[in-house]
């Protein structure tokens, strides 16, 4: 039986518009058409539009498509482009359809409540919903959605959120899934930096990394990383599987460090992996699996 819930009657009303279908959206977009929804895709890549529709979501190019929206879910990329949202008349100024927005993006708490005060003015509540759990997360419905912002705005689209994944109360505003998603991509982004380095020092004291993955794995050394990365990380770059992109690794740890540096916390290691991911990025590795940072000529 599938783990996905069904739109009920009581949904019929709700128009989902969905902004951005890259690695993560499409899947979070494919299984909320799946349970019934009525979603509606946009994004500007025409590959990714084309991806959407084989699997019959209705897409656009331009959140112009998207005025009888009832519902918003926002997977942009920077806090510029969310911000730029609230400049869309069809989405805030000419749709009075729209009741809620929910930002999925990892923009960090101060762009998330910026965009919650400002859209609070044309009458829509702001779900803040961190998401974590990758790729494999997003297509099986189980990611673990960070929220912040108040119960009663939550349980009205319950329904929906459900068909993403579990959901975990951060606090009440916005801003409070972003901040506990960044001391998760904080914990993160280091603990895959750690796993590399394992990987490389397994393979300098001649060992098979595989081998060492599988017999350290279960012992006090264990993690989500070691588990889920290692193993793609000890088999060459070609052989591996992909989950989630070098980028985004790449754009997390200079967003944690900006924050750090306003709130005067010290990051040490953090910026070490801040600087590793920087170079992947220069190498010309962005589009990579963020398993790469093993490859790195350190």
């Amino acid at each position: 039986m599938s783990r996905f819930l069904s739109a009920t009657a009581a949904d019929d009303d709700v128009r989902i518009g969905f902004i951005g279908i890259g690695a993560m959206g499409l899947p979070m977009a494919r299984n909320l058409h799946a349970a019934g929804f009525h979603v509606t895709a946009v994004d500007p890549s025409e590959k990714q539009r084309e991806l959407a529709a084989a699997l019959g979501i209705a897409t656009a190019s331009s959140v112009s498509a998207l005025s009888e929206s009832t519902l918003l879910i926002i997977m942009v990329a920077s806090p510029s482009q969310l911000l730029g949202l609230l400049d869309e008349s069809s989405l805030f100024g000419d749709a009075p359809r729209l009741r809620t927005a929910v930002v999925t993006s990892t923009v960090g708490p101060t762009a998330v409540r910026q965009f919650a005060e400002r859209a609070a003015g044309y009458g829509v509540d702001v779900i803040d919903l961190a998401v974590t759990g990758g790729v494999a997360g997003a297509a099986n419905g189980t990611l673990t959605l960070l929220t912040g912002a108040p119960t009663p705005t939550i349980e009205r689209v319950r329904s929906v959120l459900e068909n993403l994944g579990r959901i975990t109360v951060c606090g009440q505003n916005p801003g409070d899934g972003q901040a506990v998603k960044l001391v998760n991509n904080l914990l993160a982004a280091v603990n895959l930096a750690a796993v590399a380095e394992a990987i490389r020092f397994a393979k300098g004291m001649g060992l098979d990394p595989k081998n060492v993955v599988n017999l350290v794995r279960n012992g006090a050394a264990a993690s989500w990383m070691l588990s889920e990365r290692g193993p793609r990380m000890a088999v060459p770059r070609e052989e591996r599987d992909f989950d989630t992109f070098a980028a985004i690794f790449a754009k997390d740890t200079a967003l944690i460090a900006e924050v750090a540096t306003e709130q005067r916390t010290s990051v040490p290691l953090l910026d070490v992996v801040k600087s590793q991911f920087a170079e992947v990025v220069t190498l010309g590795w962005a589009s990579e699996d963020d398993s790469c940072i093993v490859d790195l000529p350190l």
